[in-house]
């Protein structure tokens, strides 16, 4: 290969050079996977897990800085791996049923794509997954079928995205920016691709959005860089993958795709905000993602796994919350489900039901088996049955309204319901809180948090460190910020110290007060316990 590189360089010096980094990347990947296995969503269960990511000094450079692979990997070909940090990784399940209306009976109104514009068969049948108002003039390029996010992850995120104002900074034909308009104040939408940015347009105003989103024709670094406007409350990100070549690969690198760069990308968004969203493959590294959380300043990320249900439920995609409130909301403890669209096509209208003898002997003890029995007997009867149903959903109907009346909130259910109807865009509303999060405080889910990933640190590094001394470890740990409790940790495992006095040391010096204290809750403990005993 030395050999061959050697030539090529006398005949073409660039082609050489290029060969040569593409090496040193495969090589890179490589190595990085062979000294510490890939953390894969799929291997997470629901909760809290400690990413312990480790890797050497020229596979840092390259996955920070973007360092040329092949002069990191000559310049230091023989690193050994450390750790290069900590991050808890608060894993999340989603599970997620699409019900679109389709047209049944007649061929789609919109010819499918042949020629130069061809595309697999299988992306065809999936348009309404990307958009459900297809037929009505949706617009997308032959990149498009592959990066578009499907309608049903687009209107999640923007469920959990709602701000004042949301930066769309891949924005592609708009699938996302769309979405966020629907749920946040205002929407700006970056890409490098003017065409694909007057197709966004396009699809938004068959959405009816468009007047809610701010089209920029920018590179987002450069967006970022200079950007002087309103505040931004959150940036959401969706980077091509590679196209449909990445799932050919065991596992997924930020730096398998070379433009857009995906870390500079990152780097960029949290000059923005510092609540940044990465929708990403479902089989990427994830201690690449813990890598970029510690790089920057963020002691937990929540990991998001959305699982479609149909045909089977299988894991679909990963998206990586990065917020300075990821603490407040918890550790994840059971599977969210969501439907999202109408399980049946909407009636144009309620037939109007009469009141006398029918609807008086339907409305009996009795009706179930009347039914059952006039069902069987004619077509009469199965009129009869479909009139009895239709009479029942109107009074359900009435009463669920006028109970909403009573309560106050049906005006924003009714509205929401009757702006989809006609098309318009859905309001802007916060869901109200489970009964979970209605018990528990932000600073009680904070401190949850972080008392699991002390016990977490304490069980990865010291399992050699004496009994007492690791609880009152775990406990210091506990008492800390997460993020410098996180630092303390690589320090500690660094020194080569027993773990358990390590950290002890290290809050003496550090947190002087937490020290203080967990020495006297450890005092009281041996109090009581000589006592009783």
């Amino acid at each position: 290969l030395k050999a061959g590189l050697k030539h090529m360089g006398h005949e073409d010096p660039e082609l050489a050079a290029l060969v040569r980094d593409f090496i040193g990347r495969l090589y890179l990947k490589a190595s990085s996977a062979a000294l510490q296995t890939p953390l894969l969503a799929e291997q997470l269960p629901l909760g809290l897990s400690l990413a312990k990511p480790k890797r050497t000094s020229p596979a840092l450079r390259w996955l920070l800085q973007g360092e040329r692979a092949a002069t990191a990997h000559e310049s230091c070909p023989d690193a050994a791996p450390a750790l290069v940090g900590l991050c808890a990784l608060l894993v999340s399940e989603t599970a997620l049923v699409h019900y679109t209306p389709r047209p049944k009976g007649t061929a789609s109104p919109v010819p499918e794509p042949s020629g130069a514009q061809a595309i697999d068969e299988k992306y065809w049948k999936r348009r309404y997954n990307y958009f459900a108002r297809f037929d009505e003039g949706v617009r997308m390029d032959l990149g498009a079928w592959f990066e578009v996010t499907p309608e049903s992850v687009a209107r999640h995120i923007a469920d959990r995205l709602q701000y004042d104002r949301v930066v769309d900074g891949t924005c592609g034909v708009g699938g996302n920016a769309i979405q966020f308009a629907m749920t946040s104040g205002a929407v700006v939408a970056v890409d490098t691709d003017s065409q694909r940015l007057e197709d966004a347009r396009h699809n938004a105003g068959i959405y009816g959005v468009a007047d809610r989103i701010s089209f920029v024709h920018d590179d987002f670094v450069h967006f970022a860089e200079t950007y002087k406007g309103p505040k931004i409350d959150a940036v959401f990100l969706s980077p091509p993958w590679g196209g449909p070549g990445h799932l050919d690969c065991p596992h997924f690198s930020l730096r398998d795709v070379e433009v857009p760069d995906i870390v500079l990308l990152f780097a960029a968004a949290t000059k923005l905000s510092s609540r940044v969203a990465l929708y990403l493959p479902r089989h990427t590294d994830l201690h690449e993602v813990a890598i970029l959380a510690s790089h920057y300043g963020y002691p937990a990320v929540e990991v998001e796994k959305v699982f479609f249900q149909h045909p089977t439920p299988h894991l679909k995609l990963v998206v990586v919350y990065f917020s300075p409130d990821a603490l407040e909301q918890g550790i994840p403890k059971k599977i969210a489900q969501k439907t999202v669209g109408p399980k049946t096509r909407p009636h144009q209208s309620r037939p109007q039901v009469a009141s006398g003898p029918i609807p008086d002997l339907l409305s009996s003890n009795m009706s179930g088996v009347l039914l059952r029995a006039v069902y069987c007997r004619s077509y009469l009867g199965r009129f009869v049955v479909r009139l009895a149903m239709q009479m029942q959903e109107l009074e359900a109907g009435e009463k669920r309204e006028g109970g909403a009346n009573s309560e106050g909130r049906s005006f924003v259910n009714k509205g929401r319901g009757r702006a989809a109807q006609r098309g318009q865009p859905r309001q802007a509303r916060l869901k109200p809180p489970s009964s979970d999060s209605q018990k528990a405080s932000p600073s009680s889910c904070g401190q949850e948090v972080q008392r699991a990933t002390a016990q977490s640190l304490c069980q990865a590094f010291g399992s050699a460190a004496a009994g007492s001394e690791l609880d009152s470890a775990q406990q210091l740990l506990a008492e800390v910020p997460l993020i410098d409790a996180l630092k303390m940790a690589k320090d500690a495992q660094a020194s080569g110290e027993d773990f358990g006095k390590s950290i002890l040391r290290l809050g003496r010096e550090s947190h002087s007060e937490a020290y203080q204290s967990v020495l006297t809750k450890r005092k009281a403990e041996l109090m009581v316990k000589t006592a009783l005993t």
